[in-house]
């Protein structure tokens, strides 16, 4: 049985998104990660060029998973 659970953010809290989506990609949750890196290229003060790094390497690692996943 899978535990699901509820995580809220502040949506100005640039550092929780950014741990967020850490966690999410260290548990190969690559989706969510992009999600939440996507939200996180909307807040003020980002880096912008870090933030297009870590969807850069969301949308990489989702695309091999879905690759994975066909064969």
């Amino acid at each position: 049985m899978y535990k699901r659970q509820i995580i809220a953010l502040d949506q100005n809290d640039v550092e929780a998104h950014s741990q967020l989506g850490d966690v999410l990609m260290r548990r190969e949750e690559y989706e969510q990660a992009l999600r939440i890196y996507g939200r996180l290229a909307k807040l003020p003060g980002v880096e912008a060029d870090r933030v297009d790094a870590l969807i850069a390497a969301a949308r990489r690692m989702l695309e091999q998973q879905q690759s994975q996943r066909k064969q």
